[in-house]
């Protein structure tokens, strides 16, 4: 907490799921999209809010590593806005 009415926040942790995924063959200029790939990865997370006149606006970052099985990891970011009343 930097003042009682500017915070920041930070974490992370790990994620696992199941995504779709798209794979571009060059060669016969084909695209496949396949269902049901188990990932695994790595999530972080920062951010600050602040608090004026009882609305909250806050914005936060978050970077993702994913490593699907068979691929090498991608990376993928995130950002949002919010404003609580």
């Amino acid at each position: 907490m930097i003042s009682k009415r500017f915070n920041y926040y930070y974490g992370a942790g790990l994620s696992a799921g199941v995504e779709e995924s798209f794979v571009r063959n060059p060669d016969t200029r084909e695209i496949i999209q396949t269902y049901g790939n188990r990932t695994t990865g790595m999530d972080f997370i920062v951010g600050v809010e602040m608090t004026l006149l009882n609305v909250t606006v806050s914005v936060d970052y978050k970077p993702i590593s994913t490593w699907p099985a068979g691929r090498s990891f991608s990376v993928g970011r995130w950002a949002s806005p919010r404003a609580r009343f």
